[in-house]
């Protein structure tokens, strides 16, 4: 099943906890060898925009491949960075990342109907949102190596790369 990304664990009818994916590569990373590489596990085919194109481009991309994140490349094809639903939502509505859950839940009604009216009609380009801080692993890297810096970064995600530095993959939760 698509969209799930934790359980309610159950004991005699009592809920007793929850299981999420950040647990489960948590698991993996701790308990498991150096037997398995990026390149057996990654998601070959991605969405991904140039930094110059303007940022409805990209709502268009994340539309049509269903997806909240898409690889950043520069115009020669290189990883420059990535952007998120998160990235259009900060932008929009000047939210910091370090405001609290109060004030977030606050904002997400009105971020809900404005989002994309308010990105579409400014001058703003992808380049000028996106995440800049360059996390990615190689195709030739353990899999419990990019599971650790997905829990130390605290990401979704990380974008494989080649030796040229052009995404080659994604790896997800």
């Amino acid at each position: 099943m698509k969209g799930i990304s934790s359980l309610v664990v159950m004991e005699n009818d009592k809920m007793v906890g929850i299981f999420t994916k950040t647990d489960l590569i948590r698991h993996y990373s701790q308990n498991y060898s150096h037997d398995s590489f990026v390149s057996e596990y990654m998601r070959k085919k991605f969405a991904s925009v140039r930094a110059g194109e303007h940022v409805s481009k990209a709502l268009e991309i994340m539309k049509k491949y269903k997806t909240p994140r898409l690889v950043v490349t520069d115009d020669a094809g290189k990883y420059c960075g990535i952007i998120t639903m998160g990235d259009f939502f900060r932008s929009a509505f000047s939210i910091n990342r370090v405001s609290s859950v109060e004030e977030r839940l606050g904002i997400l009604e009105k971020i809900r109907n404005q989002v994309t009216n308010e990105l579409a009609t400014k001058n703003t380009y992808i380049r000028d949102i996106m995440s800049e801080t360059l996390i990615s692993v190689k195709q030739s890297d353990s899999l419990d190596h990019a599971c650790k810096i997905m829990l130390e970064k605290n990401i979704d995600s990380v974008v494989v790369i080649d030796s040229s530095s052009v995404p080659c993959g994604l790896l997800s939760k």
